[in-house]
């Protein structure tokens, strides 16, 4: 395994660390590796998993990961969760996004249902 990342936190150790420094260092150290290892999150997904986003369909592993480059080579953004709930229909989380798409900010909602395996089968991604 191959670690990068870097640091400019204050000296002192973690108790040093603001919010602000701690997300700094999250985006720099965790999170990027996160958005370029979209493979990894295509294991999340059930074989047959289907995905709306936008108003367009994405229908099985191979779609989704073809949906998954085409969003992040398109737009540069972060993503803030608000708040999640689970009821008979699944999870929701609702998260502000922020990047260069059109609309932004916006608040989503990312409804979630799983399979027997505890796999995503269902993502629906809309405004709140």
């Amino acid at each position: 395994m191959h670690v990068a990342g870097g640091s400019d936190a204050p000296a002192g150790g973690f108790a040093a660390l603001g919010d602000a420094d701690w997300q700094r260092e999250l985006d720099l150290n965790l999170l990027a590796a996160v958005r370029l290892d979209r493979a990894a999150v295509v294991v999340c997904f059930a074989e047959g998993a289907h995905v709306t986003d936008d108003g367009r369909d994405y229908r099985g592993t191979g779609e989704i990961r073809r949906w998954l480059d085409r969003v992040a080579g398109e737009y540069v953004y972060t993503t803030t969760p608000l708040s999640a709930h689970t009821g008979g229909a699944g999870t929701v989380v609702t998260c502000r996004v922020e990047g260069t798409f059109p609309g932004s900010p916006a608040d989503l909602d990312f409804r979630f249902g799983l399979d027997g395996a505890g796999r995503i089968s269902r993502l629906e991604i809309g405004v709140h």
